[in-house]
């Protein structure tokens, strides 16, 4: 039990003190009030502003040098240039050991005197996978309380008295924070001795404010973004009651977030499932613990995930590719669309593998019927959309930039359909809720032995290879499981 908690609070979003003193509005109130504009110029010297700090760079310098000659004297600033990260920490605090202030010559914000280099711009301009981080301590969270255990963490909900940092205050000479903000904290199992690989693959979760520490196990846990349901708490308890544009809505979000936030940025999720789909107001694609870069492989032989989400190339030992994610948001998708968990009618073990390696996938809404519903047709296309995302060859799944953009064509036509249709008839309820009966093969009740938590697989060694074989076949050959002779490539437990 975390009795008490030290958070290590990560300078995320913190721009630098330098910027604000010199400036009426701050820069992402500049950043708002311009973004619609694709040329500025700055009204004084008629000159085109710097896009990253929306100010002219020659005023902004001066600027900074008349105001710290004025508050403090004989104070010097001086332009911290790329090229000293040649140098080594002694040698750079040599150089710039008579400056008070120093300048980023590439992004503007103040450099750390400490290290003698810009967190924000020292991991781009030498090692692009060292971590470095500016850290604060704070002992201010309470209310601790327990909410789930998962394959490898448990998660608490807390409140943070003070919030995250938001920006400095030079007249109070301080951090001014966001208030008393609530809190998850996810507590990694065994992490005591965590290992450097972790840390640098942290800046890629989402929304996570630090890291701390429980004082009694010793074990590392992420300060997050509280959300109050993950995708799949949520369809089940709008099981009922969820209409086809919110399933759109979605989906889109949730395909924007993986090819925005993820592989566009050439990173792979490698677990994704809908207990990592975060939804409280926005849709948010969470857990990002194990993350990686496209162009680096995994060193870790074990197979680690949820078994209906993952990729037959992945269950038979391969490395997770954008394509991969694809299968599992392939699978996401059809949840949203059925509002079942995928396979949730049958024990996760090492038939079901073999089955998905066959060509095994869940069952989606059926779309043959000859009652007219406004439904069918969105559905219908995306019917095709899912089964081109989950298809056994990864080559011929679709990119996460295509799944998003036609996501977006869907829900388009959707939402003016529906436009039209009320503009006739203002009475009339297009968004109607989806008649989760259309298809009878699709149940509530989760055996007990189907498991939803990311967790190490232990995998067959012999898997065949992947196909694109029908679920009626499949499911002809597990009625005859005992005689089949596809059963000798699988190993009994």
């Amino acid at each position: 039990m975390l009795e008490e908690i030290y958070i290590t609070i990560l300078a995320f979003g913190i721009s630098s003190l330098l910027f604000f003193l010199i400036a009426t509005l701050y820069l992402d109130e500049r950043r708002k009030k311009y973004k619609n504009y694709d040329y500025i110029l700055y009204e004084k010297c008629k000159q085109e502003i710097n896009y990253q700090v929306h100010y002219y760079l020659n005023c902004y310098y001066n600027k900074i040098k008349r105001y710290r000659m004025k508050y403090h004297g004989s104070l010097k600033v001086k332009i911290f240039e790329i090229s000293d990260y040649d140098l080594n920490k002694d040698e750079r605090q040599e150089k710039y050991k008579d400056y008070y202030v120093l300048l980023c010559e590439k992004c503007n914000q103040e450099v750390n005197k400490r290290d003698y280099k810009c967190n924000n711009c020292y991991n781009m301009e030498t090692d692009p996978n060292e971590f470095v981080l500016d850290l604060e301590v704070v002992k201010n969270v309470i209310n601790i309380k327990y909410i789930a255990k998962g394959g490898f963490a448990k998660v608490y909900s807390a409140e943070w008295i003070d919030g995250r940092i938001k920006r400095w205050n030079p007249l109070s000479n301080n951090w001014e924070r966001n208030g008393q903000t609530k809190i998850a904290l996810k507590v990694l199992n065994d992490s005591e001795n965590i290992s450097e690989d972790f840390l640098n693959e942290y800046p890629g979760i989402v929304e996570c404010f630090g890291i701390t520490r429980d004082p009694i196990s010793l074990n590392y846990a992420l300060v997050l973004e509280y959300a109050k349901n993950d995708l799949r708490s949520y369809l089940y308890r709008t099981y009922n009651s969820i209409t086809l544009g919110q399933k759109l809505i979605i989906i889109n979000r949730i395909c924007y977030g993986l090819h925005i936030i993820i592989h566009d940025m050439r990173l792979i999720h490698k677990d994704l499932h809908s207990g990592n789909i975060l939804i409280d107001g926005v849709t948010l694609i969470s857990d990002f613990g194990f993350c990686i870069p496209t162009n680096k492989t995994s060193s870790d032989s074990n197979v680690y995930g949820v078994m209906p989400y993952m990729a037959p190339e992945i269950l038979r030992g391969e490395q997770h590719t954008l394509a991969s994610d694809v299968y599992s948001l392939g699978i996401i998708m059809n949840e949203i669309v059925t509002v079942t968990t995928p396979f949730n009618n049958q024990p996760h073990d090492r038939f079901l593998v073999l089955d998905i390696c066959r060509g095994l996938r869940p069952n989606t809404i059926r779309t043959e019927t000859t009652e007219t519903s406004n439904s069918l047709n969105f559905l219908k296309e995306l019917n095709k959309l899912i089964e081109r995302c989950w298809d056994a060859n990864s080559i011929n799944r679709p990119t996460s930039g295509e799944i998003c953009d036609i996501s977006l064509d869907i829900l388009n036509d959707y939402t003016n359909q529906k436009q039209a249709e009320e503009q006739k008839n203002p009475s009339y309820n297009f968004d109607e809720t989806i008649d989760n009966t259309l298809n009878s093969s699709i149940t509530m009740k989760t055996h007990s032995q189907a498991i939803y938590k990311s967790k190490i697989l232990d995998l067959p060694s012999h898997l065949p290879e992947p196909s694109n074989c029908s679920n009626l076949i499949i499911q002809n050959v597990q009625a005859e499981k005992l005689q089949s002779e596809c059963l000798e490539c699988a190993i009994p437990d």
